[in-house]
């Protein structure tokens, strides 16, 4: 049904947050010498406007992020960069 649409996906986000929220307080991480939080992207279901050819198809979007940095491919292969930041993001 369309009045559900990625609603399996937006559960998940949600379970996800609720383990990096219990992660975050039971595990001090640190980066080389800065204090490491995991952080969450919750995304939205947005809706395509009338007048377009995709009009009132549903996608799941995530939020944009300033300064994004890789941690890994989709493959899993580790990047090179600051080791503190990588370490954190491979534990």
């Amino acid at each position: 049904s369309k009045s559900i649409f990625f609603e399996k996906d937006l559960k998940a986000v949600e379970k996800a947050q609720e383990i990096i929220d219990s992660f975050n307080s039971e595990v001090k991480l640190t980066a080389g010498s800065v204090a490491a939080t995991i952080f969450l992207n919750h995304p939205g279901v947005w809706v395509f406007r009338e007048g377009t050819p995709t009009a009132g198809q549903k996608i799941l979007v995530e939020p944009f992020i300033e300064n994004y940095q890789r941690f890994n491919s989709n493959t899993g292969v580790v990047g090179s960069g600051e080791a503190g930041w990588l370490n954190v993001m491979q534990a």
